[in-house]
Formats: structure tokens, sequence, C-alpha cells
């Protein structure tokens, strides 16, 4: 497991401190971040291991969380098994179509989680925020 950028309790991420461990990524952070202005956004810490997670809620029920490692960023959700109907119809990556195929069932739904490195990360991702967005309103 990669170390994530945010370890220590005592630094909450900041946007220039995103910008600098995301570099080039940070593009896509922050355009997928503006999608979602309406929501409620709160950096939770974890612990040493995990450090900070920006979970992201609409209307007081969770939309998706986020976190930054170094050079990129991941974005995770629980997606119902509707909407996993939806983004399957989408055109995926095949390992993120077996990730998404292969994924968990919880109580929340079917947990994903997204690696944001580059654009055709970004595309996917912003394409399933969008299904979550439009689909819980």
């Amino acid at each position: 497991m990669e170390e994530r950028a945010f370890i220590d309790r005592n630094r909450l991420p900041t946007d220039q401190g995103i910008r600098e461990a995301l570099g080039k990524a940070s593009v896509y952070y922050f355009d997928l971040d503006g999608m979602s202005e309406d929501c409620t956004k709160e950096w939770k810490y974890h612990n040493r291991r995990y450090g900070w997670t920006l979970k992201v809620s609409r209307r007081k029920k969770p939309l998706y969380w986020t976190f930054v490692l170094h050079k990129h960023f991941v974005l995770g959700c629980h997606l119902k098994p509707e909407e996993r109907t939806d983004v399957l119809g989408l055109e995926l990556q095949e390992a993120t179509r077996r990730s998404i195929e292969g994924a968990r069932e919880f109580d929340e739904g079917f947990a994903i989680e997204l690696t944001i490195k580059d654009e055709a990360g970004y595309k996917e991702a912003k394409y399933i925020l969008g299904i979550l967005l439009e689909k819980r309103p």
C-alpha cells in the first residue's frame, strides 16, 4: 500500500498542500471536487497509517470519499445495485470494469475505489461521480 500524502494529524490538508502532493493530477482532483460544490465536505483523520480522508455527503447521506497519495489520488464510493448497472454500461478500462464487477457488497452498496493518475482514470471517475450526483439528488 502506498503511503498517503497527509498522515500527520496536525496537518489538515489544504488546497496548496494537495496541489503540491498531486502535481499534475491536482487538475483532476479539483475538477472532481468542483462537481460536488453543493455537498458537505468534511476532512476526517483516521490514524497514522490512513491519515486524512475527505468525506463528501449530500443531505447528510454519504456520496463519496477521497484521499491523496503522492502524484495521484483515490476516489471511493458505494454503488447501489442500479447505479452499478449504469456504471457497467459505460465505456470503462478493463481493469476498472473487473474491479466493479468483483466489488464486495455491503449494506451501503458495492464498495469501489478508483485510482486517478491520468486522464483516462479521471474521465471514468467523472462519469461515475456524474451518475451518483444525478441519482442522489
